[in-house]
């Protein structure tokens, strides 16, 4: 997916961009681009937090668990998910997480921030937005 898809489609309804990386990045406070911040509108919730560990390992909670966890922050099954990080690497961990509890309309923006917080026309949030 590229980042004018995203761009076209900010604040529309039925599409939730999923910001998956740490709430220091999403805030603005840790800059790993030319700009801080986040994409207008993105929803927050950091990839680890579909993890608890067991055992001294890392997997994920339980699909009950995960469920209430997305739905809490409006990453439901019907939706247009646009998932980002810095890279698009913690972002496809949590595609394919949405993707395993047939979230169909689920993709990773794989450009995610590096793309994003680069480029000086498209426009960044910084602060809690929609962090919660």
């Amino acid at each position: 997916m590229e980042a004018d898809t995203v761009l076209t489609r900010l604040y529309t309804p039925g599409v939730v961009v999923w910001d998956t990386r740490s709430r220091a990045e999403y805030l603005g406070q840790d800059v790993r681009a030319d700009r801080g911040g986040h994409i207008p509108g993105a929803v927050h919730l950091d990839w680890v937090e579909l993890q608890q560990e067991v055992d001294g390992v890392k997997v994920l909670k339980s699909e009950e668990e995960l469920r209430a966890l997305l739905a809490a922050k409006g990453l439901t099954p019907e939706k247009v998910i646009y998932a980002h990080c810095q890279t698009g690497i913690r972002s496809s961990y949590a595609t394919l997480v949405l993707s395993g509890f047939g979230y169909a309309r689920a993709q990773n923006y794989d450009g995610s921030w590096t793309e994003w917080g680069n480029e000086p026309s498209f426009p960044v949030e910084k602060g809690e937005g929609n962090f919660n």
